[in-house]
């Protein structure tokens, strides 16, 4: 049935149509289009590969032999816009050739204005004329032969079939089913790149590294406290990528992985390259192999990178933490290890980062007291993760007082062996310890007071809390008087009592110490009547204490036994 006839009415204005996917052509991009299809017509052979491998399979004809047979008749024709229009139309024949027809057909339009956009994410992206029945992605990629990674997507039928293309500045290659780059194909890649590479040769091997690599070390397979990346190729070159480097990468710089990558197709790496890393802790022994887990768990980290699920500027880090994390033995600090052996190594270390030495010397033997026990992570909040075995990993950025923080609890009095404090000294500390302390730096400048005080406690045969009863809270209030002040033992006298005995027995030091004015409503009427029954031997007690603090000798401290045995006596009790 005849179509309807349409009526145009004047001053209507023309619908424009455009397909999907095209976009009107600016003056650059119409400059670069007509410039890329004049040099695809004159010079065809530079948007193909260049066959020097074999691509046979048997006896059979490999598809890109009659891909290329094709591409030869389009090229022969390639001035002929009739023929070309009926081949890039054809519904038979080969793809690529088919798009090659077509690129040949917009090479002869003299202005180009509507242009398609085709983008994909591992190739690139690049302007193009539709024309034809071509696929879409073999027209950019013809037309745009210029670039060396699109220029590749036309072949990746062929690619999954075996084949393998390099592309580079300087060439194009298909090497059949050889996994071999060509000649300058490396080189040219590595110059793209965004590292810098020195080449040196060491014992007849090419060795590419970046600046701070030692090329014998990459050589010999060694591992470094430089670390590095390390892409061995089968064909005899090799990669060291240092890990500084490698850390450098933006959120939108390409991966290295990923340009080595896409400069070949298909784009598997394994099938031409190891790539390994290399590193250890400043302080490891050279002839030591690393364990196997920091092995297996740098290999899984770059498994992620080549895959691209890991970001590259990451990497570095991520690799030497996985090392760390994974040693069997000894201390790291600072990303620094150490056999943990010799402590006066790990207070050098531990000084150099910060902190006076007595802190240090305190951190240093707790350190080496937790890893008799087992490993652990001290992290910078200060917090232990142990483990029952495998280095014990002091997180980099955590501060002395973090270690000591973490370790205090279970071996604070190892820190403080560790600074020489021993016998009734160190017992008479941990006595007085309650708790971790606010500021480790304030604790240990108490500790000379602390170890003087101790001493001046020790003269006396009983120390405070071991006797009982009231006897031995009027001990208690004589020694904390004499040695600490009395109005420190005056507001523990008058504190609540928890019977009549211990409420005498305040009362009664302090009216042997003058203290009692103003005190009364205190205590209750029949403990201040048996408290000053007390009081009198309780201020002998109390004098006979204070001549032994002036006087440190056998008979002064026998005076002072004789004074609390009358004490006893008169309270009732048995003479300790």
């Amino acid at each position: 049935m005849a179509r309807a006839p349409q009526v145009e009415f004047p001053g209507k204005k023309r619908q424009r149509v455009r397909m999907r996917g095209t976009k009107h052509a600016n003056e650059d991009t119409a400059k670069r289009l007509r410039r890329n299809l004049d040099r695809l017509l004159e010079h065809p052979e530079r948007a193909l590969p260049e066959l020097s491998g074999s691509v046979r399979r048997g006896w059979r004809r490999d598809p890109i032999e009659r891909t290329m047979k094709e591409i030869d008749q389009v090229v022969q024709r390639r001035g002929d816009t009739a023929w070309l229009k009926k081949r890039m139309l054809a519904k038979r024949g080969d793809h690529i050739a088919k798009a090659l027809a077509g690129s040949f057909h917009a090479a002869h339009d003299v202005e180009i204005s509507t242009v398609g956009k085709y983008q994909n994410s591992a190739f690139g992206s690049g302007s193009y004329i539709r024309r034809g029945d071509g696929k879409q992605a073999y027209l950019a990629s013809l037309q745009n032969h210029h670039n060396v990674t699109l220029r590749m997507l036309a072949w990746e039928e062929h690619a999954r079939r075996g084949l393998h293309f390099f592309s580079w500045s300087d060439g194009f290659v298909c090497t059949g089913r050889d996994t071999t780059p060509p000649q300058g194909w490396l080189e040219d890649v590595l110059e793209r790149s965004r590292f810098s590479f020195t080449t040196t040769e060491v014992d007849g091997v090419e060795v590419h590294h970046t600046e701070g690599i030692d090329p014998t070390v990459v050589a010999s397979d060694q591992h470094d406290a430089t670390g590095y990346v390390r892409l061995a190729f089968h064909h005899g070159p090799i990669v060291a990528v240092d890990l500084d480097a490698v850390g450098t990468a933006g959120e939108k710089d390409k991966a290295f992985v990923h340009h080595l990558a896409m400069s070949m197709l298909p784009p598997i790496l394994p099938r031409l390259v190891d790539v390994e890393a290399r590193w250890s802790p400043e302080g490891w022994p050279a002839d030591e192999p690393l364990p196997q887990a920091c092995i297996d768990g740098m290999d899984r980290l770059l498994d992620a990178w080549q895959g691209l699920t890991l970001n590259e500027g990451v990497l570095g880090g991520r690799l030497k933490a996985e090392v760390l994390t994974n040693l069997n033995h000894g201390l790291v600090l600072d990303d620094r290890w150490l056999d943990g052996t010799n402590i006066e190594h790990v207070v050098e270390h531990l000084t150099s980062v910060g902190g006076t030495e007595d802190e240090a010397t305190f951190a240093a033997a707790m350190l080496t007291a937790r890893m008799t026990e087992g490993g652990g992570i001290i992290d910078t909040r200060g917090e232990l993760r142990p483990r029952d075995e495998g280095a014990l990993l002091v997180t980099k950025g955590a501060s002395l007082n973090a270690i000591m923080g973490a370790l205090w609890a279970d071996h604070h009095e190892d820190g403080l062996i560790g600074l020489g404090l021993e016998g009734d000294d160190l017992a008479a500390i941990l006595a007085s310890v309650d708790g971790r302390p606010k500021s480790f730096g304030a604790f240990l400048r108490g500790l000379d007071d602390a170890r003087a005080a101790a001493r001046r406690e020790s003269r006396f045969p009983h120390r405070r809390g071991h006797l009982t009863g009231p006897l031995g809270l009027t001990h208690d209030l004589v020694l904390t008087g004499l040695l600490d002040g009395g109005g420190r033992a005056q507001k523990t006298a008058c504190d609540r009592h928890d019977d009549m005995e211990a409420a005498a027995a305040a009362w009664a030091w302090l009216l042997a110490a003058d203290r009692h004015t103003g005190q009364e409503w205190h205590f209750e009427p029949v403990a201040r009547d048996r408290g000053g029954a007390w009081s009198t031997a309780a201020r002998a007690l109390i004098e006979s204490g204070s001549t032994l603090l002036e006087n440190d000798d056998a008979p002064h401290r026998e005076a002072f036994e004789a004074a609390l045995a009358d004490l006893a006596a008169t309270m009732g009790v048995a003479a300790p």
